[in-house]
Order: C-alpha cells, then sequence, then structure tokens
C-alpha cells in the first residue's frame, strides 16, 4: 500500500481541510503536468537527433551521387585501417 497524506479529522475546521484537499490536488496536478512534460522534452530530443543523424547520412549520400554524376569513377572513401 502506497503512503497517504494525513487528511485532518472530519472534527477539525472543515474549510482548513477543503484546503489541504485543494493544495495536495494542486501537488499532484503539478507532478502530473511536469511529468508529462519532460516526456515531451525526451521525445523532442530524441527526434533532434534522429533528424540529425538522417541530415549527415543524406548529405554524405549526395556527395557520393555528385561524384558519380560527375564522371567520376573513385568516389567511394577507401578505409585505410
Amino acid at each position: 500500500m502506497g503512503a497517504r497524506a494525513r487528511q485532518p479529522s472530519a472534527t477539525g475546521d472543515p474549510e482548513r481541510a477543503r484546503t489541504m484537499s485543494k493544495h495536495d490536488d494542486d501537488e499532484n496536478e503539478g507532478d502530473d503536468r511536469r511529468t508529462r512534460s519532460l516526456a515531451g522534452l525526451a521525445a523532442i530530443l530524441l527526434l533532434a537527433v534522429i533528424a540529425l543523424y538522417l541530415i549527415d547520412r543524406l548529405r554524405g549520400v549526395s556527395e557520393l551521387q555528385d561524384c558519380f554524376m560527375s564522371g567520376r569513377t573513385n568516389c567511394a572513401p577507401i578505409d585505410t585501417r
């Protein structure tokens, strides 16, 4: 069982009980909003990384095609390792 915030007794001030309940709801809502915001930020960062990778790959392919279109036959890089 999860821990629960202690609620004021029924014999206490009802206005205070409502205020505390609203405060707890606001905290939960703020936590949910923060979690959704962080998830959105992570998704945007992931998309940005994927976009940068694709841009790099497409640039390399484009350079290779430009080389072939100019009539050269030694366009592919040679790995000397």
